[in-house]
């Protein structure tokens, strides 16, 4: 089964890996935007699947906005050792 873990899990499993974080970029608002132009674009897919991946789109955003969900980037590199 999937689980959903909130960025402090990652840096904890990098740390525990022994990787040090050198880069951490929340790029959240960066998703919102995205997806916000997908929402506006004409879609290629039609009839049912067109509805779900808007509903899917738009759940998205929903949990994006509220911080729930977010779109994160982490550069680490092996400590010596």
């Amino acid at each position: 089964m999937s689980k959903v873990v909130g960025i402090s899990k990652w840096k904890q499993i990098l740390s525990d890996c022994s990787f040090a974080i050198v880069v951490e970029e929340n790029l959240s608002s960066q998703l919102i935007d995205e997806e916000r132009k997908l929402v506006q674009t004409p879609n290629a897919v039609s009839g049912d699947k067109a509805s779900t991946e808007s509903e899917k789109t738009n759940l998205l955003l929903d949990l994006a906005e509220k911080e729930i969900l977010g779109y994160f980037r982490l550069v680490a590199k092996r400590e010596a050792g």
